[in-house]
């Protein structure tokens, strides 16, 4: 992901091969689904310890019985690489509420983000309100398993994009505001400060004045009943409109260091972190647990490679 305080500019060559990775998954998604046959092998299921056996195949099984339906903590590490006399990697680090449901192989996720922490560029850290994360809004994205009866299970997820600042029709495909183009009518404003697209603040006294959209697609496996892990590929689109001083308003070369992102989602069991006794996981009781399920990476630059002369 692209540091909300940097104005990317990633070269074409690099913004072509993820697009075309996601372009890829998304033509997957949108394949006519097959007539449902009868299984090959009975459905199996694995003991509460894990014995390394397959989970069990969920279709036609009740929701209760169901490995996949329920609600999940997703957490996404994103890395991004900056050029800044010598290249760098910072790591995005968002948590989402997840809601799961299906229709044989298909997963229907309702996706609520409850946070976004970007590591510090130079002592410089820089704060997505939460306004900003509220209008992002729950995002409806189609995933899909494969694999359940065997020792693999694979999952994979159609892309997601998350929009701040700024509305469209077609939030994968639309292209984004011009830059400087402050009377595009499809800028919000969702601090209500009066400044076009969202505001991000960056290292506690500077206001940058953006629209951004990040797409994203998820690729893993089940590596144990109820928790996925992966990678993934992410790309991240930003337009700035100004800045309330020049320090974060300063462009640098970033580009998303694809083989180092990281995911994992974790199945919760009913009641689980619910400290508020209220039925359903809030995002402030995930932010409370998030060290009982991810262990986030930190930056390290040798994950970046040297660009070349």
């Amino acid at each position: 992901m692209k540091q909300p305080h940097l104005h990317q500019q990633r070269s074409r060559v690099a913004g072509l091969a993820l697009i075309a990775l996601l372009f890829g998954v998304l033509a997957l998604f949108s394949a006519c689904e097959p007539a449902p046959t009868d299984g090959v092998f009975p459905d199996r299921q694995t003991d509460a310890a894990g014995s390394g056996d397959a989970l069990a195949a969920a279709d036609g099984v009740t929701p209760t019985d169901d490995p996949f339906v329920g609600t999940w903590a997703m957490a996404t590490d994103w890395s991004v690489c900056v050029t800044v006399g010598s290249r760098i990697e910072t790591r995005s680090r968002k948590l989402l509420v997840v809601n799961m449901t299906r229709k044989g192989h298909r997963l229907f996720e309702e996706r609520t983000v409850c946070q976004l922490g970007l590591t510090p560029i130079f002592g410089l850290k820089t704060v997505v309100p939460k306004a900003v994360l509220d209008s992002v809004g729950p995002l409806q994205v189609e995933s899909r398993v494969v694999g359940e009866g065997s020792v693999e299970v694979a999952y994979s997820s159609a892309p997601e994009a998350q929009l701040m600042g700024v509305k469209m029709v077609n939030p994968v495909y639309d292209p984004m505001p011009a830059k400087g183009d402050a009377a595009d009518p499809r800028l919000t404003d969702p601090e209500n400060d009066g400044k076009p697209g969202a505001t991000f603040e960056v290292g506690g006294g500077c206001k940058l004045y953006v629209a951004q959209r990040e797409v994203s697609s998820l690729m893993g496996r089940v590596v144990s009943p109820g928790r996925i892990e992966g990678g993934g590929v992410h790309a991240t689109e930003q337009v700035v409109f100004g800045s309330s001083t020049a320090i974060c308003g300063q462009p640098f070369a970033t580009f998303s260091n694809t083989p180092h992102h990281r995911f994992v989602l974790q199945r919760l069991a009913k009641g689980q972190w619910d400290d508020n006794n209220n039925g359903q996981l809030d995002c402030a009781e995930l932010v409370a647990h998030q060290g009982e399920f991810v262990t986030w990476r930190d930056p390290d630059n040798s994950r970046c490679p040297v660009e070349k002369p």
